[in-house]
This record gives C-alpha cells, structure tokens and sequence, in this order.
C-alpha cells in the first residue's frame, strides 16, 4: 500500500503529520509525494480561520474521496461542511493510533480521549524537529475553535518530553520546537511547568537550540520570573510568541483573555530589559464585535509602544460553535480599514528592528532551503537570515548586509 500525507497549519499539526508518517511506515505502508500515486491520502487540516478552512474545503473537493482521510482540527471543528464536500473517511486528532485500524477497514474515528502521542512512532524528522509537549488548552477565548477539535489540557510526561528530544538530537536534529496549543500552560494540570521542563532540556548534552512555541500572555505574566531565568540559556532562543489580540482591555474581557494590556507591557518590558536583543512576535485580530475606533487606536499604541518584531494580523471573522459566532460583527470595510493600518504599522517596526543588526557578526547553523532560494539559518533570537549559498546542517560565521521587514540579508564569512 502506499499513502500520501498533507499538512496545513501550525507545528502541532506538522508534529501529527510526522506521528502519521511514523505509524504508516512501521505498518509497511510506502509513502509517496504525490496524491496520485497513493492508494490512501491524508489530509491533515487547519481551520482556526475562516479562509483556511475554505481552503481545506476547496482542497477536500479535489482530491479522491474514495481515497481520503480528512484529520486535522477540522473534523471536529466543521464536521457538517466536510459532510457536504466529500464522501470521505474522518480522523480526529486523538485517534491517531486508529490508523492501522483504518488501513484495514473504511471508517471514521472520534475519540474525547488524549493520547500521549509521545508513546506513538515518530516518522525522521531532519534537522529541524517539532516535539509536541501537550494536547490542548486551558483557555476559554470567546473566537477559538481549536479548543472544539483539541480540548482541555493534557501535558505529556518530562521524561516523555526529554526522550523524544533526546532521539531527534541523535538523528541529527540542531532545532527543537516545543509546540503545544499553548506551550505556557504546560505542566499546569500535572504540579509542574514550562520552566522546569525548559531546564530538564537543557541539561540534554550537545548543540541544539530549542524554540519555545506560543504561549498566553496570562500564563506568561503569572509566571515570569521563573520565565526569564529559564531563557536566560544558549539552548534556548531569545524569541517569545505573546498573542496581545487586542491594546483595549474592553475587547480583551470581550474575548475573554485573562489579561490586562498593562500586563502584557510589563511582560515584554521584563523579557525586554534582561534580552534586549530578542525577538518578540504576537497576533492580532482587527475589528472584534464591539470594537470601537477608540479600541482600535489603543490597539495601534500598544503596538507602537511594545514594537514587536512579528505582528501577525487576522480580520475577525466568526468560527463556528465558537461566543463570538452570535455577536454582531462589524461592517467588512472598518476590518479591512483596519487592518491595512496595522499592516503598514507592523512594515515599518519590523523593517526597523531588523535595520539594527545590519553590519554585526552571528555564528548560526543553516536549517533549511528558503522558500525563493537561498538559504536559512537562525539568529540566537530566531530571526531569519537568508544566505545565497550555504550547506544545511553547517554551522558558519555571517555577516547581515541588508534588512527587510520579514528577514535579513546575510554573507559568510
């Protein structure tokens, strides 16, 4: 048999694909890189928006139904829209170990159980690894779908943790990505944390950077000196994912965030004082119900005055099952109003960021081609550096020679 397996979204949904991989190999079966040639085809779904569940629905639409297995967050997000669009087979995110079952008999799998997938085979992974470390969340934000398709918080063993590290490292691994749905909540259900199980990792021998995934500004804020030390190691890049949403706490308590924006500044503040050259990336989403100009513009000064270096912006749009899908939403133009002016604010502090590192000298590792060419390595702060020419896998002296919003421009040396 050979199987074809396709990933969208975030590096939880990228470490399920390699879990996929990984149980379809040690069943016998041959994958293959193109739909065509497979006899089995997986699709593993992201829907935390609306136009990439389109996306996912569009893809669904052209691929064989007879051959399709549609996993991911979108079976339990949109099971009725997937419904529509094909005939089928549906995996959910904690029936992944159903899939030798599935390889023998046409069915759907649904389970409210969390594996530890930790315990599922792991398909080679390369030089950059995602390890997920949890399943699920502790939030309860008024626009999120995910918690439909993932649940409540499940945190995998440290030692688990520290074992699947342990082997990507030997197979060769310079990059770990801890991912989880939130990576701050971690331990929160098990009496231990994010900070003792970064620590746990760092005592792991050898020359690795471990790349913390998102985490809640809250579960951030309650726990930020332990944070800070627990950064302050050369395993661990200086690179913080603190998804702000919204400068106006009235919006915030609409979302129903545990956090102040205040708190949020004193946050970046802290990690700003003691890694001054850090990377700091948040979200944010546009035009929320209810969000008034005088919101807005709160948004756009917590945003001037933090300057995060990575702004990712969404306009609000209502996903299903979800407090916000029956409140009342804003006229389309305020949200493309509005996020035109985030966009041109987020091109002006990222380009001026990057500018300062222009001229001064990194030791990186390469990681991987870049999408137009060339070729990338990781600043200690995560930026990425984009050499003509370069082997992956070589760690090499550069110099940056140019800056642009979203990376920078680097020469060996």
């Amino acid at each position: 048999m050979k199987a074809y397996v396709e990933t969208y979204g975030c590096t939880l949904n990228q470490a399920d694909s390699k879990i996929i991989e990984g149980i379809l190999l040690k069943e016998g079966v041959e994958l293959v890189d193109n739909p065509k040639k497979a006899d089995i085809i997986f699709l593993n779904t992201c829907a935390v928006k609306n136009a990439t569940e389109n996306r996912m629905l569009s893809r669904i639409r052209k691929l064989d139904a007879n051959k399709l297995v549609v996993c991911g967050c979108l079976p339990k997000i949109n099971e009725k829209e997937i419904r529509k669009a094909s005939k089928c087979v549906l995996l959910d995110t904690n029936s992944l170990d159903k899939i030798p079952y599935l390889l023998k008999e046409r069915r759907d799998f649904f389970s409210q159980k969390h594996l530890n997938k930790l315990e599922l085979p792991f398909a080679a992974q390369g030089i950059i690894a995602a390890i997920p470390i949890a399943e699920g969340c502790l939030g309860n934000c008024a626009f999120c779908a995910t918690r439909n398709a993932r649940g409540m918080l499940t945190s995998y063993p440290i030692k688990d943790i520290k074992l699947a590290v342990e082997q990507v490292i030997q197979q060769g691994a310079k990059e770990i990505r801890l991912t989880a749905e939130d990576t701050g909540f971690y331990g929160w259900d098990k009496g231990t944390s994010l900070t003792v199980l970064m620590e746990k990792l760092c005592e792991i021998p050898g020359k690795f950077k471990i790349r913390i995934g998102m985490m809640d500004p809250f579960a951030a804020y309650t726990q930020l000196p332990d944070l800070l030390k627990a950064f302050d190691n050369e395993k661990i890049y200086q690179f913080v994912h603190l998804p702000v949403q919204a400068g106006s706490d009235c919006v915030l308590k609409t979302m129903n965030r545990k956090y102040s924006a205040s708190e949020f500044i004193e946050v970046t503040d802290a990690f700003r004082d003691k890694f001054p050259d850090m990377t700091l990336a948040t979200d944010i989403i546009v035009g929320f119900p209810e969000e008034t100009k005088k919101d807005f513009q709160k948004t756009l000064e917590l945003l001037k005055q933090v300057k995060p270096e990575v702004i990712n912006i969404s306009m609000f749009y209502p996903r299903p099952n979800t407090p916000a899908s029956k409140m009342k939403k804003l006229p389309t133009q305020t949200l493309k109003e509005r996020s035109r002016a985030c966009t041109l604010l987020r091109e002006k502090i990222s380009l001026q960021a990057n500018e300062r590192f222009v001229d001064k000298i990194f030791e990186v590792t390469v990681l991987e081609k870049g999408r137009k060419g060339g070729f990338i390595a990781r600043l200690p702060n995560y930026k990425q550096a984009l050499l003509e020419q370069a082997e992956i896998g070589e760690t090499t002296k550069i110099r940056i020679i140019k800056a642009f919003p979203t990376y920078l421009k680097a020469q060996r040396l």
